[in-house]
C-alpha cells in the first residue's frame, strides 16, 4: 500500500466518518447477500444428485420439497438484503456528496478576490457539480462494487475448494495476471481523467461566458463563430473521454477472459472425470454455476478500480481549493476589543504612505497614498481611467490584504480589526452592479438579514427608484444578475442594497455613471438625508462636486492633488484640466 494510497483512503473517511453507521449496515446487509450466494449451486448440487437416485429407483420426494423451501428462504433473505445494502450505501454516498459540496461552497465564500481573479467561474463550477458527483460515485457504487466483489472471492472459492480442490486449482490459475493489468490501467485511468476533468472546466467556462455574453456576440453577430470555438473544444473534450474510455475498456474484458479461460480449463480437465463417474453431474454443475458467478466480481474489480481513480482525482482538485489560504476572519488576538475602543476623535479612515501592487502584478497600483477622511465628510475621487482609484475602494473594502502601517479606522490599523467588523463599517456599491435572482425586498435588504418593507422602500426612494419599484412590486423577482431591469434601473437598485445597510460610510465606485444628470443630483440630494455619517464617491462627472468637503485627485497611481472643489478649480492642475474639459464639451452638447 503506497503513501499516497494511504492518504486518499484517509481524506475518503473523513468525510465517510459521520455516516459510518449508514456504510457499516450497508456492508453487513451486502455481506449477507454474497455470503448466501454460495448457497444456490449446493442446493443445485443437492437437487442433481437427489434427481440421480430417484432415477435409480430411491422414489422419496422430501428432499426435493426442503431444498425447493431451503432456496426460497435463501433467495427472499437476499432480496431484502439487497433493498437494506441499497438504503445504506446510497443514502450514505449522497449525505457524503453533501457534506463536500457544502464544504466546498463555505470554501468559496471565506476565500480572497485574489483567488477568483487567477480561477475561471467554470472550473469552479465543474468542481461543485462533476467532481463532487465522481466521488459520491467512489463511496457510493464504487465501495458497493468492490465489496461485493471482495465478499464474493471470499465467499465462493472455499465453495469450490470443498467441492474440487483440484478443480478450484485449475480454474482460478489464469487470474495470477491479474494484479498486473489492474496495476497498468488504474494509472492510466488516473491520468485520462484528469485531463478529462480539466478539458471538461474549459468547456463549462466558455459555455458560461458565451451565455453571460449573449448580448455581445449578437450585437457582433458572431453567433457562428462562437459555435465553431464551442465545437472544437467539445470535440477534443470527446477525444479525451474516448482515450479514458479506452483505459477503462482494458478491465472488463481481462477480468472475463481469465473466467473463460477458467470455464475452458475445466471442460478439458474435468469432462473426462465426469464421463467416467469420478466427479458427480452435481458437482459438475454446481462448478459451472460459481464460475458463471465469479465473472460479476472479475467486472466488479475493473468498475471499483475506474470509480476509485476518478473520486481519488477528482478529490484531489477539490483538496486543492479546500487547501486554498483564506481571509483572515480576524487577523490579530484582540481585534474584537479594538474595535469597541475606536477612537472617537481620530478620523474615520487615513491612509498613511499607502502603497500596493495586485498579487501576480509587477507593477504598483497605488504609490505613497496619504489622506484623511473625516465623520460626515463627503468626498470624491476622481483620476483618469487606471489612475488608482478602485483599488482604494477595493483596499478600504478589505478586499486585499495590505501591509500594517497603511490604512486606518479611527485610529487604528485596518489589520487589528477583523474582516466581518471592517466591512460592516462601509456600505459600498461597486462599479458593476450585482444583482441576484430574487425578489426585489431580498435585494435591497440583504445587508440587514431582512428589513421591514417601510425601510426598503425608504432606502429605493432615497435611491431614485420609487416610483418604479412601487409599479413593479417588493415580491417582483429579478432576473438573473438583473437582466430584466435596466443598467440606470440596477445601478439605483444596488444604492437602495446600500442605503438600506447602517454603516458609517457610504461608498459608490463610479455608481451613478449609467444616471442621467437630473436624476444623479435628486440622489445626491437624497444622500444628505441618509443615515451614513459619511460619503466616498468615484466619479468621472465634475459638475455636481461643488458641494463635496475635499476631492482626491488620482494619475498614474499616485495621489497628484487633494483640496476643496473650489481650490482646485482656482489652481493650475489636473483637476482643472479635466474640469474644464468637461466645461467645454458640455458647451458643445
Amino acid at each position: 500500500m503506497t503513501k499516497e494510497f494511504r492518504k486518499t483512503l484517509k481524506t475518503f473517511y473523513h468525510y465517510a466518518k459521520p455516516y459510518r453507521k449508514q456504510f457499516g449496515l450497508g456492508v453487513l446487509a451486502l455481506l449477507a447477500v454474497d455470503l448466501l450466494n454460495a448457497l444456490p449451486p449446493l442446493i443445485l448440487k443437492g437437487f442433481i444428485d437427489q434427481a440421480s437416485l430417484t432415477f435409480k429407483g430411491d422414489k422419496r420426494y422430501a428432499p426435493f420439497l426442503w431444498l425447493g423451501v431451503t432456496y426460497a428462504v435463501v433467495a427472499l433473505t437476499q432480496g431484502v438484503c439487497r433493498y437494506l445494502w441499497r438504503i445504506f450505501l446510497i443514502r450514505a454516498s449522497h449525505r457524503v456528496a453533501e457534506r463536500v459540496r457544502n464544504e466546498y461552497f463555505a470554501k468559496l465564500q471565506r476565500l480572497p478576490p485574489s483567488f477568483y481573479d487567477k480561477h475561471p467561474i467554470g472550473d469552479l463550477m465543474t468542481l461543485a457539480t462533476n467532481d463532487v458527483e465522481a466521488i459520491r460515485f467512489a463511496l457510493g457504487p464504487g465501495l458497493l462494487v468492490f465489496a461485493d466483489a471482495i465478499f464474493l472471492l471470499l465467499a465462493l472459492p472455499p465453495a469450490m475448494l470443498w467441492l474440487s480442490p483440484k478443480f478450484t486449482l485449475i480454474t482460478l490459475a489464469p487470474m495470477i495476471a491479474l494484479p498486473f493489468i489492474i496495476v497498468k490501467a488504474q494509472r492510466l485511468v488516473h491520468d485520462r481523467f484528469e485531463k478529462v476533468q480539466s478539458h471538461f472546466s474549459r468547456l463549462s467556462s466558455f459555455a458560461q461566458e458565451n451565455i453571460e455574453g449573449i448580448r455581445v456576440v449578437k450585437a457582433f453577430v458572431r453567433e457562428w463563430t462562437q459555435l465553431d470555438r464551442f465545437s472544437q473544444i467539445g470535440k477534443e473534450f470527446v477525444r479525451l473521454n474516448f482515450k479514458l474510455a479506452k483505459a477503462q475498456a482494458i478491465f472488463e474484458p481481462s477480468f472475463l477472459l481469465t473466467v473463460s479461460l477458467g470455464t475452458v480449463l475445466l471442460i478439458v480437465f474435468a469432462g473426462n472425470d465426469v464421463i467416467t463417474g469420478a466427479v458427480g453431474l452435481g458437482t459438475f454443475v454446481a462448478f459451472t454455476r460459481y464460475l458463471d458467478q465469479l465473472g460479476w466480481p472479475m467486472m466488479a474489480l475493473g468498475l471499483a478500480v475506474t470509480h476509485y481513480q476518478r473520486g481519488k482525482t477528482s478529490l484531489a482538485r477539490v483538496i486543492l481549493v479546500l487547501n486554498e489560504k483564506e481571509e483572515a476572519s480576524i487577523a490579530k488576538p484582540g481585534a474584537a476589543a479594538a474595535t469597541r475602543k475606536l477612537n472617537p476623535l481620530a478620523p474615520l479612515i487615513e491612509a498613511r504612505n499607502l502603497t500596493f501592487t495586485y498579487p501576480g502584478q509587477n507593477k504598483t497600483a497605488l504609490e505613497d497614498v496619504s489622506f484623511q477622511i473625516k465623520d460626515s465628510s463627503r468626498t470624491a475621487i476622481v483620476g483618469p481611467i487606471g489612475s488608482g482609484k478602485s483599488t482604494v475602494i477595493r483596499l478600504l473594502a478589505g478586499l486585499y490584504e495590505i501591509p500594517e502601517g497603511m490604512l486606518f479606522w479611527k485610529g487604528h490599523d485596518v489589520n487589528d480589526l477583523s474582516l466581518e467588523e471592517r466591512r460592516e463599517l462601509l456600505a459600498v456599491v461597486p462599479q458593476e452592479a450585482f444583482l441576484f435572482s430574487e425578489t426585489l425586498a431580498w435585494n435591497v435588504s440583504m445587508g440587514t438579514s431582512g428589513a421591514p418593507a417601510h425601510e426598503i422602500k425608504g432606502a429605493l426612494e432615497k435611491a431614485g427608484i420609487g416610483p418604479e419599484s412601487e409599479d413593479w412590486g417588493l415580491n417582483m423577482v429579478l432576473g438573473e444578475r438583473g437582466s430584466n431591469l435596466s443598467g440606470g434601473q440596477k445601478a439605483r437598485v444596488a444604492l437602495a442594497r446600500a442605503l438600506n445597510k447602517p454603516a458609517a460610510a457610504l461608498i459608490l465606485d463610479d455608481t451613478l455613471s449609467s444616471i442621467d444628470a437630473e436624476t444623479e443630483s435628486r440622489i445626491l440630494n437624497n444622500l444628505n438625508l441618509t443615515r451614513h455619517k459619511a460619503l466616498i464617491m468615484v466619479t468621472h462627472r465634475f459638475a455636481r462636486l461643488s458641494s463635496f468637503d475635499q476631492i482626491l485627485v488620482f494619475n498614474q497611481g499616485k495621489l497628484t492633488q487633494m483640496g476643496s472643489p473650489a481650490s482646485l478649480s482656482s489652481t493650475q492642475g489636473l483637476y482643472r484640466r479635466l474640469l474644464e474639459l468637461q466645461q467645454m464639451e458640455s458647451a458643445l452638447t
